[in-house]
């Protein structure tokens, strides 16, 4: 594994590189061999905030962790990477996708697994898109009391979605 270490506001100091290390390398058996890991870590008034980034085939596993304790982020953080990497697993295998880059030792460790991956639909909702501007768009959303809504962008012809974040800002996704 490629670690790459990258420091905010901050630095960091070769027992957190090495403790860093020493968590991620528990679930290094369930990767591929040749995987880079991104580290960030970042200091913001009280609180340490770190987040670990490993791109894999179609897929980007990514955890992030604020805490007054640098240390008990990486535990957090090892523990959410293991969840994600089981998850994604079982999909592959459930789904009878195998991905060849992964290690056969997977099999083995999560063989014995109660993970349960089923999906279930409740509700299936059909629309029709009508062409707007993204400030109609916000509008007809705000109004229908949503958090999005997917329209048809008349600038551009291309589905998209606008959504209200957190801070009160809206987001826009559109399709290429």
């Amino acid at each position: 594994m490629k670690y790459t270490f990258i420091a905010k506001n901050n630095t960091i100091s070769e027992a957190l590189k090495e403790m860093c290390i020493k968590k991620i390398n528990k679930i290094e058996k369930l990767l591929p061999q040749d995987t880079d890991v991104h580290i960030t870590f970042s200091v913001t008034k009280l609180d340490n905030k770190v987040e670990v980034t490993i791109p894999l085939y179609k897929r980007i596993l990514k955890a992030k962790s604020t805490h007054h304790d640098m240390y008990a982020n990486l535990d957090l953080l090892a523990s959410m990477l293991e969840k994600q990497i089981k998850k994604y697993k079982s999909r592959l295998r459930d789904k009878s996708r195998k991905d060849p880059r992964f290690k056969e030792e997977f099999e083995q460790v999560f063989s014995d697994s109660s993970y349960d991956e089923s999906v279930s639909i409740d509700k299936i909702k059909k629309l029709s898109l009508k062409p707007m501007d993204i400030d109609e768009a916000v509008m007809e959303m705000e109004l229908l009391g949503h958090s999005f809504y997917m329209f048809i962008n008349s600038a551009t012809d291309k589905i998209s979605v606008v959504y209200k974040k957190k801070n009160s800002k809206y987001g826009l996704i559109e399709s290429e």
